[in-house]
């Protein structure tokens, strides 16, 4: 549930010790020839990040049970270039209602650059593994998915800056579990189709 920053950003190809990471947004994903011979990766099918490699990762990341009380979160910004765009914090607060299945999130995001944004989320859990999402700056509604330690949050957004425009980005969002308390994020904002930043961040609960 990542925002964005002030200024246009570039994106940022993450490396693992062999081989460049490929986040793959979706079972179905494709990674196109150019960006094959870009990255100097032969194969990237092989080092494609999948919702499913995560199937039998513990624990098991439960969206509600997360984001249910009061956390913080800390993240950065990185260009398309791999520069430094900003850096800010997160303070959310979540409550979860069984009864009608709805999880009602604020999170509220403060930039270096000193302008902030909230996003208001009410989050319908549809099935076991499947939520759907509405805040009222998204296009339509966010898609979410589970499997094992982790989720996949997508949806479009428009994004207010500093100097109170708006601009409407396509958000991937990774939330990686590592225990009750603690959990990574790595977003890949996209404009028109084509990646502009990533994000990187970690939230921790009270």
């Amino acid at each position: 549930m990542a925002t964005t920053p002030s200024r246009a950003p570039h994106a940022l190809t993450l490396r693992s010790d062999i081989a460049p990471i490929r986040w793959n947004y979706g079972t179905s994903a494709r990674v196109s020839n150019r960006t094959r011979h870009r990255a100097g990766a032969t194969n990237p099918e092989e080092t494609a990040v999948k919702l499913e490699d995560f199937e039998a990762r513990q624990p098991a990341f439960i969206l509600e049970e997360f984001f249910s009380g009061t956390l913080r979160g800390y993240g950065v910004t990185i260009g398309r270039l791999g520069g430094f765009q900003n850096r800010f914090t997160i303070d959310a607060r979540g409550s979860f209602d069984a009864m009608a299945n709805v999880l009602t999130l604020k999170e509220d995001y403060f930039f270096d650059d000193g302008h902030s944004d909230t996003l208001s989320w009410t989050i319908l859990k549809r099935a076991e593994n499947r939520y759907e999402g509405r805040e009222p700056k998204i296009d339509g509604t966010a898609d979410g998915n589970q499997s094992g330690s982790a989720f996949l949050w997508q949806y479009t957004r428009d994004v207010p800056s500093a100097d109170g425009s708006t601009t409407r980005f396509g958000f991937e969002d990774w939330f990686i579990l590592h225990d009750e308390r603690h959990m990574s994020v790595h977003a890949s904002l996209t404009k028109l189709g084509v990646e502009v930043a990533t994000i990187e961040a970690f939230y921790e609960k009270s």
